[in-house]
């Protein structure tokens, strides 16, 4: 029999500089409402990828949406972390991808779920590069997977068409539907993107995606929460 398995991906949005100076609010007091946007999404949370996830904060997500605390390891900037929680996730290894970034992977049943976020800014192409040659590494002898990402990055730079290349298409296309994880959020538009950014790269981005491969994907969906990042989810059958 298949098992239907609810898996939601976030960048819940941790910026030192503009925390400090005011800006936006600290991450610290946004887990509230945070918690509240999964909650509203009225299905059980089995899995949930969070990105940027500053101190213990994922644990006090978990908490507030009635779950078990999860499994997080640091990476990229110092106390940001990586990692998931959920009513299906029992244990979660990490992997060194390069350049301070780590993929968090967890496996339910024969699906292995893999948590990402690469690095950030054109200038760091190349290392997105490399970071995906090594999840490569990790993910080719994979049947059935799920990646949940920020990739940091468009669909056509080399990261997600390595991917696409191996059999992995967005769970979005795969459910038929046309909502994608824009980024940045209305709220934060003004605040992540100068004018001549916005004119430059149009009105958002799509650098966050879920990615399947060998499995069926029932719906997918997209939520925004108090985040630069859209959230996205995928009901998927393994």
């Amino acid at each position: 029999m298949s098992e239907r398995l609810n898996i939601v991906s976030w960048n819940i949005l941790y910026d030192k500089g503009r925390e400090e100076s005011g800006v936006i609010e600290r991450q610290h007091d946004r887990v509230a409402s945070q918690a509240k946007a999964l909650m509203e999404l009225g299905m059980d949370l089995d899995a949930v990828v969070l990105q940027e996830v500053w101190g213990q904060n994922g644990d006090q997500i978990a908490m507030l949406t009635g779950n078990e605390p999860g499994s997080w390891e640091q990476h990229n900037r110092k106390n940001e972390h990586i990692g998931m929680f959920g009513q299906k996730i029992e244990a979660v290894d990490f992997h060194d991808l390069g350049y301070k970034k780590k993929a968090a992977v967890a496996r339910i049943g024969g699906l292995a779920l893999f948590g990402l976020h690469l690095s950030a800014r054109p200038k760091n192409y190349f290392k997105r590069v490399n970071q995906s040659k090594s999840l490569c590494e990790l993910i080719d002898l994979e049947e059935e997977a799920v990646i949940a990402a920020d990739f940091n990055g468009p669909w056509f730079e080399a990261a997600q068409r390595k991917l696409a290349r191996r059999g992995f298409r967005p769970a979005f296309a795969e459910a038929g539907v046309s909502e994608r994880m824009l980024y940045p959020t209305e709220k934060y538009r003004d605040i992540i993107l100068t004018p001549r950014q916005q004119r430059i790269l149009g009105n958002r981005l799509v650098i966050d995606n879920i990615l399947v491969r060998g499995v069926t994907v029932a719906d997918a969906g997209v939520f925004v929460g108090d985040s630069d990042h859209m959230g996205g989810w995928a009901t998927i059958e393994s």
